[in-house]
């Protein structure tokens, strides 16, 4: 009966408008922020856009050389970094031509593909369309996340999507093995680790979530519905491979010059440095 069907109707309509209303409030936070910002000088929040991030930049376009200018002051390391994090900004800012101002936004890119990622992780665990736009809801209000660091020229954002997407990633792989999501999940991871040094500690975790829900996924299956081992191993080797291409640029060229592919970081194997 209708009557029956009322606090249903009522509740459901309540929750639209509450989410409704909660992005709402963070897209005009978000917008109120880019336009008080809109003629200030790259690197409002006094973050590291003026050397290393925008310099890297500014390196490639007038030199065509893809390395991070060495400071006499500050961080001496910067020539070692991964510089990925700088470099992707730039290739979808370019169309828009040389612009200060567009170099303040790189990152904002980043931050909406990230409440996207987000969306997408929750629908792959089984949370509704609702719960899932307020899980991208939850995190786009954190203050920090959006606006502060999306109007930085910085990296951070950028880091924050690569990880998200490849969580994304190794649930699907797990769940689904396939040779294209395979290759997915490793450049996804790629990414992370050609962005940030942090990478290394972060793609390891996602590595482990991967293995676990494959694991379980493969109990749950008859044996007959389980994919042969040999299958399993050649999607990891070619998410490694596509690891490789994507992350490997920089750990080979530290290797390759310093003995170390995490230069300037100590690493120590079995008492060797």
């Amino acid at each position: 009966p209708r009557s029956t069907l009322f606090p249903y109707t009522t509740l459901f309509r309540s929750d639209t408008a509450l989410l409704i209303m909660a992005a709402l409030a963070i897209f005009l936070v978000g917008l109120y922020d880019l336009w008080r910002l809109r003629w200030a000088p790259a690197g409002p929040h006094g973050f590291d856009d003026v050397s290393y991030h925008l310099s890297t930049v500014a390196t490639w376009i007038r030199h065509g050389d893809v390395r991070m200018i060495r400071f006499s002051m500050g961080d001496p390391s910067t020539p070692f970094y991964p510089l990925l994090g700088e470099m992707a900004p730039w290739v979808l800012i370019a169309p828009f031509g040389d612009s200060d101002v567009a170099a303040r936004w790189t990152q904002l890119f980043f931050a909406v593909f990230s409440f996207l990622a987000v969306i997408a992780i929750a629908r792959r665990l089984g949370v509704s369309r609702r719960n899932a736009a307020f899980a991208a809801i939850c995190y786009a209000g954190i203050y920090h996340v959006f606006p502060v660091l999306s109007v930085s020229a910085g990296n951070d954002q950028s880091t924050s999507f690569f990880t998200l997407a490849g969580i994304d990633a190794a649930l699907g792989l797990a769940r689904r093995p396939r040779p294209g999501v395979a290759v997915v999940a490793g450049t996804a991871l790629g990414l992370l680790l050609a962005t940030k040094y942090i990478g290394v500690l972060f793609a390891p975790p996602i590595l482990a979530v991967l293995v676990a829900i494959a694991w379980i996924e493969r109990r749950r299956k008859e044996p007959a519905e389980r994919p042969p081992v040999w299958r399993l191993a050649g999607l990891g080797l070619l998410m490694a491979a596509a690891m490789a291409v994507a992350g490997g640029y920089t750990y080979l060229r530290n290797a390759a010059t310093t003995g170390n592919p995490l230069f300037p970081a100590p690493v120590e194997i079995l008492g060797v440095e």
